[in-house]
């Protein structure tokens, strides 16, 4: 098991101040193979994972960067590039960037993901918010060591991801004449293999209507450390689907309309 000690998190920490991030209020974490977002920023640095220390330097799906950048003069960091379970890391591995920024003042998590759909009526291409979760990947981002200073022993998942954020969003659609979202249950689950027919019947038996193969682990991480969750899913039929690309323009957009208009922190 691998356990990444409060010493090599401050050291992280440290590294990212020295490089300028002397702040981190809000963190999106970009969905994989999800870019479009990128070009709604201004004065953009980007510092590859390879340079961070105790950072894993890249992911199977792409190089991993992360992003310091403007936004309507607000300070916006993203992540482009992600960690899995599939890929062989542990979870605090996956929160270890969490963890760091928690030191340098993260207040605001915002999670994309691409989710396939349990449910026919979810349009293939759409957005959908997620109110909670089902959390089947065989590990736990809490496991081990609890660092006091980051958390309780034993955190509470209940309205784990925030109404008050799910709230501004919606009502910042409906400004736009725009039907709200649906609201989902996404199941996480180790992958990389897909779900088998029954067990997608046997997910949908559970309350879930996406499943996926991310985004838990940080959410859960989040909570731990009373960071507010925001998390938005581009839904798919197929794993590889025409529309995604459309889906990834609708996120962009709605990241960019969310972020303009963000509520205080």
């Amino acid at each position: 098991m691998v356990q990444i000690d409060l010493h090599q998190i401050e050291e992280t920490a440290a590294f990212l101040q020295r490089k300028g991030i002397n702040s981190a209020p809000r963190l999106v974490i970009l969905g994989t193979g999800f870019h479009n977002f990128i070009a709604h920023l201004e004065q953009v640095q980007k510092i590859s994972y390879s340079e961070i220390p105790h950072f894993p330097s890249a992911t199977m799906d792409e190089p991993g960067f992360l992003i310091k950048a403007k936004l309507n003069a607000q300070s916006i960091l993203a992540m482009k590039g992600r960690y899995h379970h599939y890929e062989g890391y542990q979870a605090s591995e996956i929160i270890h960037p969490l963890r760091v920024l928690k030191l340098l003042g993260l207040k605001e998590l915002i999670i994309s993901n691409s989710a396939m759909s349990l449910r026919p009526e979810l349009a293939e291409g759409s957005l959908g918010l997620i109110k909670d979760h089902i959390n089947l990947i065989p590990d736990n981002p809490l496991r081990g060591y609890n660092f006091e200073n980051l958390g309780p022993r034993f955190p509470d998942l209940e309205d784990l991801y925030s109404p008050r954020l799910r709230r501004f969003t919606q009502n910042l659609i409906k400004d736009k004449g725009l039907n709200v979202l649906p609201e989902l249950v996404y199941l996480a689950h180790a992958g990389p293999s897909c779900p088998s027919p029954a067990e997608r019947n046997f997910y949908r038996i559970a309350g879930a209507d996406v499943y996926g193969m991310s985004t838990s682990m940080e959410a859960i991480a989040a909570a731990h450390m009373q960071i507010e969750v925001l998390a938005i899913s581009v839904i798919r039929h197929h794993k590889q689907s025409a529309l995604q690309a459309e889906g990834d323009q609708k996120l962009s957009t709605l990241l960019a309309d969310y972020l303009k208009n963000a509520p205080s922190l």
